[in-house]
């Protein structure tokens, strides 16, 4: 396993701890060539990130900002990435599996208690098949969005830059939001167009 904020603190220790905290992050790992790729700035605090495979990679941009938060990779090839300035609060949950990717733009916030998921963790088929109908999705959002406390964003989800997500909103694959646009609701919808936060 990779974890490059240990390198960057064994060849760079004034700098590392200048500009990088750390504290109680407890790391558990099974499996080989995983990777946590870290930023100047970077905040990580009382945070949980499991490895249950091969080949996962966690990565932060610069100023990124975890607190209680829980990341769970199981199976192999998954990716985490986390854009630049982005803030997350405290007891959020995401859970990456089977080869999937959340992306989360530059400059987000993302209130506390929320989940991002790409999996149902559980396989669903139709009797008499052996496919599965609920197969892995991945997350992808964009750049300044804000997601409300309490949020779920379900695998299949896409949010377009400068969105935003109510508290307790549960966004799936057919949630159709536009930039500048503010979703709620369960499943969420659009509410209203034309908006910008601050």
């Amino acid at each position: 396993m990779k974890v490059f904020f240990f390198a960057y603190k064994a060849m760079y220790p004034k700098l590392f701890n200048g500009r990088c905290g750390l504290k109680s992050v407890k790391l558990t790992v099974s499996g080989g060539g995983n990777s946590i790729n870290l930023c100047m700035h970077n905040t990580i605090e009382n945070t949980s990130i499991k490895f249950g495979g091969n080949n996962n990679v966690l990565t932060l941009g610069t100023g990124v900002k975890l607190r209680n938060l829980n990341i769970v990779f199981e199976g192999d090839d998954n990716s985490i990435v986390i854009g630049a300035e982005t803030y997350i609060g405290s007891n959020c949950e995401f859970a990456v599996t089977e080869g999937s990717r959340l992306l989360i733009g530059e400059n987000c916030l993302i209130a506390h208690s929320c989940i991002f998921r790409t999996t149902d963790s559980h396989k669903i088929y139709v009797l008499g098949g052996d496919k599965p109908i609920n197969p892995v999705e991945n997350i992808v959002i964009g750049k300044r969005c804000w997601i409300g406390l309490q949020s779920i964003i379900l695998k299949g989800s896409h949010l377009p830059d400068e969105c935003i997500v109510g508290a307790r909103s549960v966004v799936t694959r057919n949630t159709k939001a536009d930039s500048y646009s503010i979703v709620a609701g369960q499943p969420a919808k659009i509410i209203k167009k034309d908006v910008k936060w601050a």
